[in-house]
């Protein structure tokens, strides 16, 4: 149990370390010999330093007096309390103070409100800082306070006020200094309109309140000074769009505007998901109304101050530190690392949302790269496989590979549903898997199998294979027919097929691919130019589906042994096609004649595409062929004008 400050000063402190803890309370340095009454008026000084009541619109006027105020508040009035015994059982993250400065910061643009957004890792005490602690000091000394909490639900912020109402009717040491029921609230008040988990009026100064909302409640006619949102999302929500976007609609639309220029708008969260609000919001993205875009840019994020705090961090040397040693050692995190895998602990360095577990695929932009380049001196197009720094024309290249495609098909173009997934695979005659195009989109059936034909035709795919599972059956009906139509039209469509997925474990599936990586046989589009070490500089030629492109990227450098947090479309599509191509081989780097009929027969046995005798042309026959037409020739014809196959 840490001791009363007072007592630290006299007891437990040198000199020096003294006067150091006292310029950190803002208390003058002779604190100790003065009486008890000349103490309190100290302290009190210090509480009411870092505000103005000549501009009472105006919540702080002194960031750095309010930081002494609150360390104050938390080593003298909160720590020492009896109520809060075992809460403080590890020492203050380095961090703790910072996350009060991001709190308060000033505006960026003085004749608007200061938006702040903090996300910071578990463990890091921001609820017990900004919320329990902050909200609470706020309350007893600042006149002229109105504070909005809002979480995520009723109970949850609920909770929370009752942490600050308890905070203040059972310390001690704040009712020896500003009075208790009767002062700080009214008496025989706490189960009143005033005094409740949902509001609390603190009687000994007008109009300060801290009153608690959820984001799901109305919100009319509240002017406070500072709104903080704690952890206002739930994983599910994370993954619904209209969610998401009718959550910055009230950000925007009802929150904000309640705010003049003097008030603080905080929100606060621990990172769950990409496509949060608060990794969105961090990122200066928002939800847009079209179908098309996932995100887009929002203007009105540009005077948010955005900060992070991870468990681990470099430090100016570029040595890692902890912000809580007695949680989490930069010793214990290496050692995470190394058994856990760096995907499940990269949370606590980076402070981004991350699947947890093993990362799965050994994706290196260099081993599993490969670019199609164009000159731009002459627009020559060529391919540069990254890893073998070996380059080939881009037809030549073309005409060695054989082109499959697979298609994790979805139904719906509503804000939550899933998103199709197309994928095309060219395969050499060595084995390597080069990804060539990626098509991802939420639209309906329909729309997918034409956009997978359609781009189908572009590569030249010989086999395109779609999931089999569950209700896709009936969906695959679609597609059959579509192959049919082109056969009909007069084209050769990739040969349908379909892919059983059902009942197998789909984490067991996608983790097949891992060989693939390990062994160097898979590659990936490059988009920016590269430098080679002979100092030659290659530039992308254009590829119009690069955002989809981007999402299987992402996908594959997510994906662990537990899968993946959000969707994993694209990267299921992905494994869909390996499967396919792993039973396909290209064609050596010599040209095939087309009009050598044999030759063409065997790449069209190698497709997969099975051909009966009668289909064929004679010079096309293989001598399988010739002899089947020999022995059905030979057999006894019957009077009915059958004939006996020959066994």
């Amino acid at each position: 149990m840490r001791r009363k400050l007072e007592d630290q000063v006299q007891t437990d402190l040198s000199e020096k370390e003294a006067k150091k803890l006292l310029a950190r309370a803002g208390l003058p340095s002779h604190y100790a010999d003065l009486s008890g009454a000349k103490q309190q008026a100290a302290r009190l000084k210090v509480l009411r330093g870092w505000f103005d009541l000549s501009i009472p619109q105006v919540l702080c006027t002194d960031v750095e007096a309010y930081v002494r105020a609150h360390f104050l508040w938390a080593e003298f009035y909160i720590k020492p309390a009896e109520i809060n015994k075992g809460i403080y059982f590890f020492d203050d993250p380095l961090c703790k103070y910072d996350m009060l400065r991001a709190m308060l910061a000033a505006p960026k643009i003085p004749t608007e409100p200061s938006k702040s957004i903090l996300k910071a890792g578990r463990g890091l005490a921001k609820t017990q800082t900004c919320c329990i602690e902050a909200l609470s000091m706020m309350g007893v000394v600042r006149p002229f306070s109105g504070i909005l909490l809002t979480e995520l639900n009723a109970q949850r912020t609920a909770e929370e006020i009752r942490k600050i109402k308890l905070q203040i009717e059972q310390n001690e040491r704040i009712h020896a200094d500003f009075g208790g029921e009767g002062v700080l609230y009214k008496k025989g008040g706490r189960n009143s309109e005033t005094w409740n988990s949902e509001c609390l009026t603190f009687a000994h100064l007008p109009r300060t309140y801290i009153m608690g909302h959820s984001m799901g409640s109305a919100q009319r006619g509240r002017r406070p000074l500072l709104e903080v949102w704690d952890d206002v999302e739930s994983e599910d929500m994370t993954y619904n769009r209209d969610l998401r976007r009718k959550m910055m609609d009230q950000l925007f639309n009802v929150y904000l505007p309640m705010l003049a220029a003097g008030g603080h708008f905080m929100m606060i969260g621990t990172p769950i998901h990409k496509g949060a609000v608060l990794e969105m919001a961090f990122k200066g993205l928002s939800e847009t109304e079209t179908m098309d875009e996932e995100a887009t840019t929002d203007s009105r994020f540009r005077d948010f101050t955005r900060v992070k705090f991870p468990m681990i961090f470099k430090d100016k040397d570029g040595n890692y530190q902890s912000q809580q040693p007695q949680r989490l050692t930069v010793e214990g995190f290496e050692r995470r690392k190394q058994v856990q895998g760096i995907a499940s602990v990269m949370a606590e360095l980076q402070c981004d949302p991350m699947t947890p577990g093993q990362r799965a695929f050994s994706y290196d932009g260099f081993k599993h790269g490969f670019m199609h380049c164009k000159d731009p001196t002459d627009n020559h197009e060529y391919m540069l496989d990254l890893f073998s720094q070996t380059m080939r024309p881009w037809g030549e290249f073309m005409d060695e590979i054989r082109c499959v495609g697979a298609g994790d098909l979805a139904d719906g173009q509503s804000a939550d549903s899933d998103q199709g997934a197309l994928v095309w695979h060219g395969v050499d005659a060595d084995g390597l898997v080069y990804v060539l195009d990626v098509h991802v989109k939420r639209c309906l059936a329909e729309d997918l199998i034409e956009a997978a034909y359609r781009i189908s035709e572009e590569w030249n795919c010989e086999i395109f294979g779609w999931e089999k599972a569950a209700m896709l059956v009936v969906i695959n009906r679609i597609a059959k027919r579509k192959v049919q139509e082109l056969r009909a039209a007069g084209k050769t469509p990739p040969i349908f097929r379909e892919l059983e997925n059902a009942k197998k474990n789909k984490i067991r599936r996608i983790l097949t691919m891992s060989p693939l990586f390990s062994q160097n046989l898979i590659r990936f589009r490059c988009f920016d130019a590269v430098r080679l070490q002979d100092g030659s500089v290659h530039y992308p030629a254009p590829y119009g589906r690069k955002d989809s492109y981007q999402v299987l990227l992402d996908q594959i450098i997510e994906y662990t042994d537990e899968g993946i947090r959000g969707p994993d479309d694209a990267v299921d599509a992905c494994e869909m096609a390996a499967r396919l191509s792993g039973s396909v081989r290209g064609e050596l780097a010599q040209k095939i004649d087309p009009h050598d009929p044999m030759k063409v027969l065997e790449m069209w046995r190698k497709a997969g595409l099975i051909m009966s005798v009668s289909q064929v042309p004679r010079p096309c026959w293989t001598p399988e062929m010739e002899e089947k037409q020999e022995k059905e020739m030979m057999a006894p014809v019957l009077s009915d004008g059958g004939f006996i196959p020959y066994v």
